[in-house]
């Protein structure tokens, strides 16, 4: 018997919604927005600073940046071992960690962050809700490029971090 299911979603299919009432059926926790103040504590940052970051991949440019800086502390001989650079790598991270910890105690529905990838193996219901509903919504949140773009970011996300 299942007691995990994960919901990747589509941008605007009201994934969120229909996990949520899931979950209110089978009186199971929801982690959706709630992954981020969970992140945000295990963290210690804040709540917008993971907001910001969640579902989002760095850019190159970003990530040749933090690179950069930490070849140029080794070459001065200044180790940056306790240093995090808190990014979206550093908050997929910890989404993985927040995401096998809530798997584990069972009885929970977990909305997007790659965690159908994450929990990879484990035994999970896995669900995909897709564009159904995104005509009505498009207009409502601010027009097809910015669902294009939000569902591309999404794709993105799952790509580069879902493996881990």
């Amino acid at each position: 018997m299942f007691r995990v299911l994960t919901v990747a979603r589509e941008y605007g299919s009201g994934g969120s919604c229909i996990a949520k009432r899931v979950g209110e059926e089978l009186g199971w926790n929801l982690l959706d927005q709630e992954l981020i103040s969970d992140v945000a504590w295990a963290a210690q940052v804040d709540a917008e600073t993971v907001a910001e970051y969640d579902e989002h991949v760095d850019s190159w440019w970003h990530c040749f940046n933090r690179d950069g800086l930490w070849a140029a502390s080794l070459t001065a001989g200044v180790t940056l071992e306790d240093a995090q650079f808190f990014d979206a790598e550093t908050t997929a991270a910890f989404a993985q960690r927040v995401i096998s910890e809530a798997a584990a105690t069972g009885n929970c529905v977990i909305v997007g962050r790659g965690a159908e990838c994450v929990l990879q193996g484990r035994e999970a219901l896995r669900a995909n809700i897709g564009e159904t509903l995104t005509a009505a919504i498009i207009t409502e949140q601010g027009g097809k490029e910015n669902h294009r773009e939000r569902s591309q970011e999404r794709s993105s996300f799952c790509r580069q971090f879902g493996g881990r």
